[in-house]
């Protein structure tokens, strides 16, 4: 099983993790954690958002004290504001807490790796070996690799789960009436960290009204299509690049 990166407060991080690793185990499983590697050249998009918003929020803050120095007044709208990007910037990075993490994880004997860059990509490996017999994550990536059952939205406590199993397929579901080789152009029309998202696009859109249009999912016609069929969306800046890059990414693990 995978635990990715918990979006857990980083002051119960290893209280949490070591809550959920214990009931896992008592329900009879044994937990593999895979942590991410190396960042992928081709996050370099999120990267980038990431840095602006810490930079926004350092902006803001600076200012804000500023002002405090020149003797302004601050009413409460500022305050509340202040306080908004100064969580921002209170938030550790992944590095800190994978860390802390593995501080715990060591010397407790517990299994893990470190993938060579993304842990998606070295999961859907390690269930095609036989290594594990499931996958345990909130990221929709595992699934348009390829992965053959997954977890989500888990509550070991409260014996509750969501379970996407390939083999339970069908042509009546939305997913399963498409063709495997077109999933990861659909994920990356959705959003991905590899690609910036259309504004508006949504999954209802996405299955209404492109998927009767799979013909033109790959080369320079993607773009044309979903300005003839969406004329408001804004599409992204070198949508057409980053998007076939990024589909072939997720053909080809690396």
């Amino acid at each position: 099983c995978l635990l990715a990166h918990p979006p857990y407060p980083p002051t119960d991080l290893v209280t949490s993790i070591k809550c959920l690793h214990n009931n896992l185990v008592k329900a009879g499983v044994i937990p593999y954690y895979v942590f991410d590697g190396s960042r992928h050249p081709m996050k370099s998009v999120a990267r980038q958002q990431r840095d602006k918003k810490l930079e926004k929020a350092r902006e803001h803050i600076e200012n804000f004290y500023s002002r405090g120095r020149n003797g302004e007044i601050i009413d409460e709208e500022h305050r509340i504001e202040a306080l908004k990007y100064s969580r921002d910037l209170a938030v550790p990075t992944i590095e800190i807490l994978g860390e802390i993490v593995l501080n715990w994880m060591k010397p407790a004997g517990i299994n893990y790796c470190c993938a060579p860059f993304e842990a998606e990509h070295q999961l859907i490996q390690m269930e095609k070996d036989g290594r594990i017999q499931g996958i345990m994550t909130e990221d929709g990536d595992a699934i348009i690799l390829g992965a053959n059952k997954v977890y989500f939205k888990v509550d070991v406590h409260n014996s509750k789960w969501k379970i996407y199993d390939a083999t339970l397929l069908t042509r009546d579901t939305p997913l399963g009436s498409v063709e495997k080789i077109h999933w990861p152009a659909i994920g990356n029309i959705l959003g991905s960290d590899y690609c910036k998202r259309v504004k508006g696009m949504g999954v209802k859109r996405c299955f209404e009204k492109l998927l009767p249009r799979l013909d033109t999912f790959t080369g320079n016609e993607i773009e044309q299509t979903i300005k003839s069929v969406f004329p408001r969306f804004v599409v992204p800046e070198n949508f057409v690049a980053t998007f076939n890059k990024a589909v072939g990414l997720f053909k080809h693990c690396p």
